[in-house]
C-alpha cells in the first residue's frame, strides 16, 4: 500500500454523469478555486456560452480564452462541459427555434431520398446555418449572463464559508489574503 497516493482524485466514470450529486460535488470544485469569485463566474459564464456553439472544440477554443483573458481555466472548462451529450439535442433544439424565430427563416424540408447526394448538402446547410448560429447565440448570451450571476452568488457563499472556517483558527481581516487547507483565497 505503500506505492498508492491516498490523495488520488477519483476518476470519473460514465455513471457519474447520471448522479447529481456527483455533477454538484465536481461543479463545487470548479468554483472553490483561489481565484476572486467575479473571475471565477466570469471564467464559467464564458465557459457556458462556449459549450452552447454549434462547433466542435469547444475545450479548445475556451482554453485559447482562458489564456488570451486570463480567466480561470478550470471553471471556463467546467462551464464549456454544462452542455453535456445527453442535453445536447434538447440545446440545440431550442436554439434552433429561437434562430427560427428571431431571423424568420422559412426552414425547407429535408428530403431524406437526396441526402446521399453530396451536392444536396451545400443548400441545406445554408438553410440552417444562420438560423442556429443566430439562435445558439442568443441562447448561448442569455445563459451565460444568467450562469454568471448564479455563479457570482455561489462563489461568494464558498469564499464566505471558507473565510469563517479560516476565522475559527486566525484572526483574518476581510480584505486579505487567507490559506485554508494549503490553497491561498483571495477576498
Amino acid at each position: 500500500m505503500s506505492g498508492l497516493d491516498t490523495n488520488a482524485r477519483k476518476r470519473l466514470s460514465f455513471a457519474d454523469f447520471f448522479r447529481w450529486s456527483a455533477v454538484k460535488s465536481h461543479a463545487l470544485k470548479a468554483l472553490d478555486q483561489p481565484d476572486a469569485p467575479v473571475r471565477l463566474a466570469l471564467s464559467f459564464s464564458v465557459g457556458i456560452f462556449c459549450g452552447i456553439l454549434p462547433f466542435p472544440g469547444h475545450t479548445l477554443v475556451v482554453t485559447v480564452l482562458a489564456f488570451a483573458f486570463r480567466l480561470n481555466l478550470f471553471a471556463a472548462i467546467a462551464g464549456a462541459w454544462v452542455n453535456f451529450p445527453l442535453i445536447i439535442p434538447f440545446t440545440y433544439s431550442f436554439a434552433f427555434f429561437v434562430g427560427e424565430l428571431v431571423t424568420g427563416t422559412d426552414i425547407p424540408s429535408i428530403a431524406w431520398s437526396r441526402i446521399v447526394n453530396v451536392s444536396y448538402w451545400w443548400p441545406l446547410f445554408r438553410a440552417y446555418f444562420v438560423p442556429m448560429a443566430t439562435g445558439t447565440t442568443i441562447v448561448g448570451t442569455l445563459w451565460a449572463v444568467a450562469s454568471y450571476f448564479v455563479t457570482l452568488r455561489i462563489a461568494r457563499r464558498l469564499r464566505a464559508q471558507r473565510l469563517r472556517q479560516a476565522s475559527k483558527y486566525e484572526n483574518v481581516r476581510s480584505s486579505q489574503r487567507f490559506t485554508v487547507s494549503g490553497k491561498v483565497y483571495e477576498t
